[in-house]
C-alpha cells in the first residue's frame, strides 16, 4: 500500500512541469518530422556541402598555385589544411561564405513559401489537392546545389566529379 502512494506522489511532484515538458517535446518532434522541415534541413546540408566543396576547392587552388604543382597533384588532407591558409591569406573570406549560405537558404525559404501559396491558389480554382509547383521548386532547387558541389569539385581538381556533372547538367535540362 505505501508504494503505490509514494509511487503516486512522485508521479504528481512538479506535474505542471512535466506536462509542460510533455507538451513541448511533442510539438517539437511533431514539427521535426514535418516534412517540409526536413525537406529544408536537408537543403541546407546541401548549402553547407556547398560551401565546403568551395572552400576545398579554392584550398587546393591556393596549394596548387603555392607548390607549383597540377591541382589533381594536391594530396586529399593538404585540401583540408589549405583552407586554414588560404582563409589566412584572404583568399576565403568567411563574410562571403556567410552571405552565401543566408542568401540561399532565404531564395529556398521564399521560393518554397511562394510555391506553396500558389498551389494552396490552384487549389481553389482546380479543386485538386496536388503539390505540383512545392515539388518541383524542391526538386529544381536541390538540384542546382547539387550541380553547384560538382562543380566545386572540378574545380578542385577532382576528374570524377568533371565526368559526372557532365552526365548530371544533361539529366537536369532535360528534367526541367
Amino acid at each position: 500500500m505505501f508504494n503505490i502512494k509514494e509511487n503516486l506522489e512522485t508521479l504528481c511532484d512538479c506535474f505542471s512541469l512535466k506536462v509542460i515538458f510533455s507538451v513541448a517535446t511533442t510539438t517539437l518532434m511533431s514539427f521535426i518530422t514535418s516534412s517540409d522541415v526536413i525537406y529544408f534541413l536537408l537543403f541546407s546540408v546541401l548549402v553547407i556541402l556547398d560551401v565546403l566543396t568551395k572552400q576545398l576547392s579554392l584550398s587546393t587552388k591556393y596549394i596548387a598555385e603555392k607548390r607549383k604543382i597540377e591541382l589533381t597533384e594536391v594530396p586529399f588532407m593538404a585540401k583540408f589544411y589549405g583552407i586554414y591558409l588560404a582563409f589566412n591569406e584572404g583568399i576565403i573570406k568567411s563574410l562571403i561564405m556567410r552571405d552565401k549560405i543566408t542568401s540561399k537558404l532565404s531564395t529556398y525559404l521564399m521560393v518554397i513559401s511562394a510555391s506553396i501559396i500558389t498551389d494552396g491558389l490552384c487549389w481553389g480554382v482546380e479543386g485538386e489537392n496536388s503539390y505540383i509547383l512545392y515539388k518541383l521548386s524542391v526538386a529544381y532547387l536541390g538540384a542546382t546545389e547539387f550541380l553547384s558541389i560538382l562543380e566545386n569539385m572540378r574545380d578542385g581538381g577532382n576528374q570524377m566529379a568533371e565526368k559526372l556533372l557532365v552526365v548530371v547538367k544533361k539529366k537536369i535540362d532535360k528534367a526541367f
